[in-house]
């Protein structure tokens, strides 16, 4: 068992070469399933309706400190609940986000951290609990998220050509990387409430057989972007989220399943979402 940084000197001693710019505790959260029925399971259950059929299953938002080479740590889960009828995803994971930030702050109270999220959670309300804990943020930004946002970038990158950086790989595979921001973007959510937000956008070009493919991202953060720390800022807590996505949490669900005897059953158990909850916390 590794023990979580902040609460032992020496695990900390060791994670302190992973700390994003020398200084933030990268952590990505991110919901992952863990058991699903075909009849309603308990009143907290999450519906997915697909081609007409319904499932029932129950999906936590976990918390993990991760490093720049591939290294995970977990730190806590917090399930996502069913608290009202035809609830959207959105609704659920914001909601459990928050009860989890609580749990995080109280635990870990002075560690340093950087929070990267998917842009389900590009919205006031986690600028702000970020902005009340003293962390930072680098979220995923896409086109259809925080719209006068990305239209405010995009009309300003053309303005300022020296926010650029360009680099090239060429082993195992010709990579081409094209960096740009903009800092300081204003922006008032529903709540009326106010931010200066900074997004930063990467152009990532492969050549395999003479192919040459080219993918972008973008990522909205409160980390001033500059020349010394686009790289860094885009490429932990933001590109390598998808290697968090595609391997650590199937690997934490797979554990997950094995835990619980009552996986994808016909006709659910006479149990509570209080025994789940027992079962997972017990393997955390």
């Amino acid at each position: 068992m590794c023990h979580a940084p902040g609460r032992d000197s020496d695990s900390q001693k060791v994670l302190e070469r992973y700390r994003l710019l020398d200084q933030y505790y990268v952590i990505a959260i991110d919901g992952t399933g863990i058991c699903r029925f075909s009849e309603r399971h308990c009143e907290h259950c999450l519906t997915r309706t697909p081609n007409g059929q319904t499932t029932y299953y129950h999906y936590l938002l976990e918390a993990k400190l991760v490093t720049w080479d591939g290294l995970s740590f977990s730190l806590m889960s917090e399930f996502i609940e069913n608290p009202q009828a035809n609830p959207t995803r959105q609704d659920c994971e914001l909601n459990a986000f928050h009860r989890l930030a609580e749990r995080l702050k109280k635990r870990f109270p002075r560690l340093p951290i950087c929070l990267s999220l998917d842009g389900l959670f590009a919205c006031g309300p986690v600028f702000l609990r970020c902005r009340d804990y003293n962390w930072r943020f680098v979220i995923v930004l896409k086109e259809g998220d925080l719209p006068s946002i990305y239209h405010e970038f995009v009309g300003l990158a053309k303005l300022q050509p020296d926010e650029k950086l360009k680099e090239r790989i060429l082993k195992p595979l010709e990579i081409k990387r094209s960096f740009r921001w903009v800092n300081a973007i204003e922006y008032c959510d529903s709540k009326g409430q106010e931010h200066l937000l900074n997004v930063i956008e990467l152009h990532e070009t492969k050549s395999a057989d003479g192919n040459p493919q080219t993918t972008r991202f973008m990522w909205v953060s409160d980390l001033e972007i500059n020349q010394g720390n686009a790289r860094a800022v885009a490429q932990n807590p933001g590109r390598d989220r998808w290697k968090i996505e595609n391997r650590i949490y199937l690997a934490h669900t797979e554990a997950s399943l094995l835990s619980i005897s009552t996986v994808t059953t016909t006709r659910p158990p006479k149990s509570s979402t209080s025994s789940c909850r027992w079962r997972i916390s017990s393997f955390n």
